[in-house]
């Protein structure tokens, strides 16, 4: 069995990769999968199951009970063929989750967005990296928090320089009470808080942050291109 455009698989809308949850597990799992053929094989099958199910759709809990996956690689497997139009996410839920179908099959139901989340992600994820990088090629050695899990996205470390718990904005906008939890955390670090923030291409601007606003002072370090 066939599905629309099975010949252009696999899918990889995170900066040509499947993505990952934020560990260097999930990370290194995800980079091997794409490059053995296990993210296409996957993609494949879940398509041709999707396209089994008609319009009754496969919801994530389904394909866990049918797939030996990790339950990780199928959700993300699923998310990015919804993301790039593959599959419909219908917005009725069946037992608490949302069924995938096959464009098709959608028959005037309503569905979710395709890619909004994922496109906030991706711009994100990309920062994040976009900003270690330039840090790494100025000598220092950063640790990533990908996903936001803590108060830093970033822990940059150089010898002879304050430790700096980064926050990564691509739109330069960091809450009060983000901001405040940054500036507690360093100062229990003993570390400096930092914006990241871009606003010009190829380059990221670091400011200083307080409880009670931002540094409008900059530093700019270049961002290499990424492939």
């Amino acid at each position: 069995m066939t599905t629309p455009d099975d010949d252009r698989l696999p899918v990889l809308p995170y900066a040509g990769t499947s993505g990952w949850s934020g560990t260097d597990t999930s990370r290194d799992r995800a980079d091997r999968r794409d490059h053995d053929g296990s993210t296409e094989s996957l993609q494949r099958r879940l398509l041709v199951t999707v396209a089994q199910t008609g319009a009754e759709g496969l919801t994530v809990a389904d394909a866990r009970r049918w797939f030996p996956e990790h339950h990780g690689s199928i959700s993300g497997a699923l998310s990015n063929l919804h993301a790039t139009g593959r599959l419909a996410l219908l917005e009725g839920r069946r037992y608490g989750c949302h069924p995938y179908v096959l464009p098709q099959y959608v028959a005037g139901r309503a569905t979710r967005p395709q890619g909004r989340d994922m496109t906030n992600r991706t711009r994100g994820d990309y920062f994040e990296r976009q900003t270690r990088d330039a840090l790494e090629g100025e000598g220092w050695i950063v640790l990533r928090s990908a996903g936001s899990l803590g108060p830093a996205d970033l822990v940059a470390l150089r010898a002879g320089q304050p430790t700096m718990l980064v926050a990564c904005k691509t739109n330069g906008r960091i809450g009060p009470a983000e901001r405040a939890t940054l500036a507690d955390a360093a100062t229990i670090a003993g570390a400096q808080p930092v914006l990241a923030c871009r606003t010009q291409r190829g380059w990221v601007d670091l400011h200083d942050v307080r409880a009670d606003g931002v540094d409008p002072r900059r530093l700019q370090v270049k961002a290499p291109s990424r492939r």
